[in-house]
């Protein structure tokens, strides 16, 4: 994995290795349940915008998890629901990195949100990257029950991604970055995808946007406010290529709703 220097002088290690064959999550793809729209039909979209937390830091290399927490507390606001607290960035991950912090993918992070949920960061911060050996806790498990998805879609390439946007839908998605896009600048514009492999990476998108021409993905990523327009960028549709012979890209779930339940008591 690759390291990465941001202009306040930390480090974060950038992203998760990508599967040769995506292993299709339960969730029904996106034009199973909802309309494809055209590129027109799309229109420049920031309501989400408001839910959004300050952009987070991935401290590991959790790229996953971190963006699954920021569109996690962003769906509770929006969802209505008041004193959000932060959700952990590390939980779902180490539950899914093997035990090595080698990365872990959006399709198992976003099956497990459907099921298992989200624990608070209280509970299981950010320094706990690795499953210990017993599992784990209980008061862990219980409180990651209230932070459930029961709406999520997975979207198989650009069309489905500018579609969800375009309907109010957070994405959460992994896919390859090449050298291009570490050119990032203050303004958040991504350049266009140069046909490199850097190394794979997730984030969240929130929104649409026309502001550089082209149509874009409104991006939220999780290397600190110090990256891009205050930790957001904007992605053309270049990066959101599905599946060329045997290599698969994209790995996105739409996402827009939570159980909506009274808090469950949490285990002593």
């Amino acid at each position: 994995m690759d390291e990465m220097t941001l202009e306040d002088g930390s480090v974060v290690r950038t992203g998760c290795k990508q599967p040769d064959v995506l292993k299709f999550a339960a969730a029904p793809a996106w034009d199973e349940a909802n309309p494809v729209l055209s590129e027109a039909e799309c229109l420049d979209t920031e309501r989400l915008r408001p839910f959004l937390s300050p952009a987070k830091y991935q401290k590991n290399n959790n790229c996953t998890n971190a963006a699954l927490a920021g569109l996690g507390e962003a769906i509770e606001r929006a969802s209505g629901v008041e004193d959000v607290p932060r959700l952990s960035m590390t939980m779902q991950y180490a539950l899914h990195n093997g035990g090595t912090d080698q990365g872990a993918f959006c399709r198992d992070l976003a099956d497990d949100y459907r099921g298992r949920g989200l624990c608070r960061e209280s509970l299981w911060g950010d320094d706990k990257i690795y499953l210990p050996r017993g599992g784990l806790p209980a008061a862990v498990l219980d409180d990651a029950k209230n932070h459930v998805a029961i709406e999520i879609y997975q979207c198989m390439d650009w069309s489905h991604v500018r579609s969800a946007l375009a309907r109010d839908f957070f994405v959460y998605h992994g896919f390859v970055l090449g050298n291009s896009f570490f050119s990032t600048k203050k303004d958040g514009k991504v350049p266009s995808f140069d046909g490199s492999f850097r190394n794979g990476h997730a984030m969240f998108s929130w929104g649409l946007t026309r502001r550089f021409g082209d149509l874009r993905a409104c991006t939220r990523n999780s290397w600190d406010v110090s990256f891009g327009d205050q930790g957001d960028c904007y992605i053309p549709a270049g990066y959101f290529w599905g599946q060329s012979g045997n290599y698969v890209n994209l790995d996105a779930y739409a996402i827009r709703a939570i159980r909506r339940v009274d808090r469950l008591p949490i285990a002593t």
